[in-house]
């Protein structure tokens, strides 16, 4: 009887459009089946038609004049209850659409019957009813409707929200928890609503934060992923919830969900990511939470958006920490950052990418010129003095500026690299400047690391080598020294000098691997003089300031004296007036007076050049100064020069301090310097730099330069 109940139930929504013909077809179509039907107004429930079945053993009569109501048939019937169900059923939010009651016989006995309702839209709506006889079914319903309320209670008591979507995608049933994810969004969430319907209306309400600005395209691929009958998501929903959704398929073709509130763990999530992508000591983004907030803007950020990246690297910062300690330098790091976030607009950011770098991103930047404003701006406040405890700290900033258009996914980490190039020039073009990047900087530093690149390839492979230039007393008559000069015998370019490969070196951090060849080198090649020209042989040494910092430079400097059996007055150890401006200069004076105290010869070299050569005389156990050749070159020519170093060399002689003149290139100039009173002179006019085996022939020629003569003057 179900199924010829639906075969007429199908036929009635399709005659209902047809007008009174079709109703008419309807009417014979259910008048000669077995069927007991009512037609019902949906206001009054007035029976409209009835089959032949319930006329006769009901006995309705339909003719003119007379109204009956599903009430006068059944006068056990609730009105109110009737109503409400026919209320529900029409807006498809009950699915329990039967009623047992007892129907009124013509002969005055009673009947029970099972009423199984349904509403039938269309031009003209109405309420159809099929009688049936409950016997056979009653026990069944019964039992069916205890397993339906005994789930939806096992429904409301999970903690997890619970939902049923037939093969329709229509809503089927769900418990409060998932009623309570659309709260604000849905607050009529009833049977029969479509899944799409229901993510629709959240999306009106703003009940997906995720989604808003692209809601079609949201909405796209999560109807997407609920078709595909396998889903497992996270979702974010308005209050700042997040739910993991669950999604399988039901043997029927229908959707069954599980969303699990996981806002906690999503909290600790985002804890742990802050954690993650910030600096612990200043509270800025770190190199990670950079690249993240880049990356962003790459993606979602506006177009055409012009932005600068500034790298802020913090000078003479070092010497902060090496002065007066960790915690003074971690101070110094936090009082920059605080300047720097003071400094900054809304929508700009700022991270810590390094010890003492800093990047800071401005969005929405103007003209070239304001920007250059602000960099100084920035320059000077970074400038300023920083009271630490009883002390004060000083320290600056040099800034290389790039200008980012974000027009390619990866343009960011180019603009970070553009930045840090920039940084570069600005530092060697001396500190406290801010320095835009040009693209012919990127070709130079492209060179740059291809030098470094194959220095490491020529350290492996020996390449490196040692020239030595002789050091005479002014006479010319003795040698009283050698300084090593270190030079690269590169496989395609030949011979080439340090000039074409130290700026490359100290950029990519080779300095010391340099260093220990130069040294190795060196003390083999005393060691070698040594044996050919007596045991006071002295070899002059110029080191990087990254070695003359280093702790274990005596130790290092010892096991290679060991190695070729010579003493600490055979190596000199040179020190650049620029090496005493470095941040690291407090841990470059302890080492100079350890090897002092070991028996090394000090020598300040370039004296002349630098910014406080004068105070350095003092600050250094100087044994020797070597006046740069700036100071020497014309000098027979210049009145004003030979008057500078006559003064430099009288000062010397005052405290006791031998001089060394080098680039002497004539007689004349020789004859100014002998007048002067220096004592030690080095140049072309007397030996050009030459590696060891041309030397040993060089001084073979001149024997009377063996052996005693071979000395200090």
């Amino acid at each position: 009887m179900n199924q010829e109940w639906h075969e007429a139930m199908t036929r009635q929504r399709g005659y209902l459009s047809g007008g009174d013909r079709a109703d008419l077809q309807f009417g014979r179509l259910v008048r000669r089946s077995s069927l007991e039907v009512l037609t019902l107004e949906p206001e009054t429930l007035a029976i409209s038609f009835a089959s032949d079945g319930v006329r006769q053993r009901l006995g309705i009569d339909l003719s003119a004049g007379v109204t009956r109501t599903l009430f006068n048939v059944a006068p056990a019937l609730d009105r109110r209850a009737v109503f409400d169900l026919i209320g529900e059923i029409e807006h498809g939010r009950q699915t329990d659409t039967y009623l047992y009651t007892e129907l009124r016989l013509p002969d005055g006995r009673s009947r029970s019957t099972e009423l199984n309702f349904a509403w039938s839209p269309g031009a003209r709506p109405a309420v159809l009813v099929l009688l049936s006889d409950p016997s056979g079914t009653h026990s069944a319903m019964e039992a069916a409707k205890v397993a339906r309320t005994q789930l939806q209670v096992a429904m409301g008591a999970l903690p997890d929200g619970f939902v049923l979507f037939d093969g329709n995608d229509r809503l089927v049933m769900c418990n409060e928890r998932y009623r309570e994810f659309f709260s604000n969004a849905v607050q009529d969430l009833r049977a029969g609503m479509s899944f799409e319907e229901i993510h629709r209306r959240g999306l009106e309400a703003g009940q997906f934060p995720q989604a808003i600005g692209r809601e079609e395209e949201w909405l796209a691929r999560r109807n997407a992923s609920h078709d595909s009958g396998e889903n497992d998501m996270e979702l974010q929903v308005e209050g700042g919830r997040w739910i993991r959704l669950v999604e399988r398929r039901t043997p029927d073709g229908g959707r069954v969900g599980l969303g699990i509130d996981i806002t906690p763990l999503k909290v600790k999530e985002q804890e742990l990511l802050m954690a993650a992508q910030s600096d612990p000591l200043t509270g800025l983004l770190n190199r990670r939470g950079l690249t993240e907030a880049m990356n962003e803007i790459e993606l979602h950020g506006p177009e055409d958006e012009r932005l600068a990246v500034m790298h802020i690297d913090l000078d003479k910062f070092k010497s902060v920490n090496d002065m007066l300690g960790h915690d003074a330098g971690d101070h110094v790091l936090s009082a920059c950052s605080s300047i720097l976030q003071r400094l900054t607009r809304d929508g700009d950011f700022c991270a810590r990418v390094g010890g003492d770098e800093f990047v800071l991103v401005c969005r929405d930047v103007g003209i070239i010129s304001e920007l250059s404003e602000f960099a100084r701006r920035l320059v000077h406040a970074l400038s300023a003095p920083i009271p630490y405890s009883d002390k004060v700290c000083h320290v600056g900033a040099s800034i290389g500026i790039s200008i980012w258009v974000p027009d390619f996914i990866g343009s960011g980490e180019r603009a970070l690299q553009d930045a840090d190039i920039a940084l570069k020039f600005s530092k060697e073009s001396g500190r406290g400047r801010h320095v835009f990047f040009r693209p012919e900087m990127r070709d130079a530093a492209r060179i740059s690391a291809e030098i470094s690149h194959e220095i490491v390839e020529g350290l492996e492979n020996g390449q490196f080598c040692i020239w030595l230039q002789p050091q005479l007393e002014i006479s010319g008559a003795r040698v009283t020294g050698f300084e090593a000069l270190i030079r690269w015998q590169h496989p395609q370019r030949g011979l080439i000098g340090p000039d074409q490969f130290l700026d490359a070196a100290r950029e990519a951090n080779l300095m010391e691997a340099l260093d220990s060849e130069v040294l190795r080198l060196s003390c083999a090649a005393a060691g070698r003089l040594a044996t050919i020209n007596g045991p006071d042989v002295r070899v002059s040494i110029n080191l990087s300031t990254s070695r003359l910092s280093d702790p274990r430079l005596l130790e290092t400097m010892n096991w290679h004296l060991q190695c070729h059996d010579l003493s600490p007055g055979n190596i000199v150890i040179e020190i650049l007036e620029s090496t005493l401006l470095d941040d690291r200069a407090a841990n470059v004076v302890e080492n100079v007076h350890r090897l002092s105290d070991s028996g090394f010869s000090v020598e300040l070299d370039d004296f002349g050049t630098g910014h406080a050569a004068i105070g350095n005389l003092r600050r250094f156990r100087v044994d020797r100064v070597k006046i740069d050749r700036s100071l020497v070159d014309g000098i027979d020519r210049d009145d004003e020069l030979r008057i500078i170093t006559t003064s430099i060399i009288g000062l010397c002689q005052g405290l006791g301090i031998e001089v060394l003149c080098e680039g002497v290139q004539c007689e004349a100039e020789r004859q100014v310097l002998e007048a002067a009173g220096c004592a030690g002179v080095q140049g072309f006019f007397f030996a050009r730099p030459m590696p060891l085996e041309e030397l040993e022939l060089w001084l073979s020629a001149r024997p009377e330069w063996k052996g005693a003569n071979l000395q200090s003057a």
